[in-house]
C-alpha cells in the first residue's frame, strides 16, 4: 500500500474527517459519493456543456463532499501538458467519476480520444453517464478492469498518460506500460498526487531508469489550501 510521505495535521484531519463521512453514509445506507455528484450535475447543469459540468463538480466537492479529481487548479497543469504535447490519443489510469477524462476530451483535437481504465464497476457507470451528459462519448471510452490486464489489449499508440488510479499500482502499471509499446518518444506521462504519496517507488523509477526527462510540479491537493501535494511529468525519450 502507497505511504503518505508528507505527513501533517491537515492531511491526519482530513483522513479522519473523511472515515467519518463515509462511514455514516454507509450507515445510512446513503447513494455512492460518485451517486451523489452525478445527481448533482442533473439538478444544476444543462447537458452538452462540459466546462459547466466540471465547475459544478469542483463546487460539489468543495462546498459537499471531497471528490478524488485532478481539480481545477492541478487540471490546468493537465492541460498545459495535453497541449504541450500535441496529443490525439490518450490513455488515463483512474477514470474515478470522469472529471479527467471530461477535461481532456474537452480539449483535444478533432479526432483525439480518450481510453480511460477503472476498476470501480459503479464508478465506471458514473463515468459514461456524467460523459454522455457532457457531449462526449464520441471522445471519450470507459474500460472497466484492472489496469495491468486491460493494457496489453489496446491497440493505439498514445501521446498523453495520465496516471491517477490506486498510489502502490503506479509503479507496476508504468512497467505494464513499458512493456506493451503503448507509448512512443515524446509521449507525456504526467502522474497525480506523487507529493501526498509514495507511489511504491514510482518517482524513483521514472528519474533513474534513463527512459524519462522529467519535471516536478508542487502543488496542494485537489479543493485543499493546505495539504502538499505534487505532479511528476515525464518525457519519454527512449521507448526502448
Amino acid at each position: 500500500m502507497a505511504r503518505i510521505i508528507k505527513p501533517s495535521s491537515a492531511i491526519i484531519g482530513f483522513g479522519i474527517r473523511e472515515g467519518m463521512l463515509t462511514l455514516v453514509d454507509k450507515i445510512l445506507r446513503r447513494p455512492s459519493r460518485a451517486r451523489q455528484v452525478l445527481s448533482y450535475v442533473r439538478q444544476n447543469v444543462t447537458p452538452n456543456d462540459p466546462g459547466a459540468l466540471l465547475a459544478a463538480m469542483d463546487r460539489f466537492a468543495r462546498d459537499q463532499r471531497f471528490l478524488m479529481n485532478v481539480g481545477d487548479v492541478k487540471g490546468r497543469i493537465l492541460l498545459d501538458q495535453l497541449r504541450a504535447s500535441g496529443a490525439g490519443n490518450v490513455l488515463e489510469l483512474g477514470t474515478y467519476c470522469g472529471y479527467s477524462a471530461i477535461l481532456m476530451a474537452s480539449q483535444l483535437k478533432d479526432g483525439g480520444h480518450v481510453d480511460s481504465l477503472e476498476l470501480n464497476a459503479d464508478n465506471a457507470a458514473v463515468a459514461r453517464e456524467l460523459i454522455e451528459y457532457a457531449g462526449l462519448t464520441d471522445k471519450v471510452t470507459v474500460h472497466e478492469g484492472a489496469a495491468a490486464a486491460l493494457i496489453p489489449t489496446l491497440t493505439k499508440t498514445y501521446q498523453m498518460v495520465f496516471i491517477d488510479h490506486w498510489k502502490d499500482q503506479y509503479l507496476p502499471d508504468l512497467k505494464v506500460i513499458e512493456d506493451s509499446g503503448v507509448t512512443v518518444v515524446g509521449s507525456v506521462i504526467v502522474a497525480d498526487n506523487v507529493g501526498m504519496f509514495d507511489a511504491g517507488g514510482y518517482l524513483s523509477h521514472v528519474r533513474e531508469c534513463g527512459r524519462y526527462q522529467n519535471s516536478h510540479y508542487d502543488a496542494h491537493m485537489e479543493y485543499s489550501d493546505t495539504i502538499y501535494d505534487a505532479i511528476e511529468v515525464s518525457v519519454v525519450k527512449d521507448s526502448a
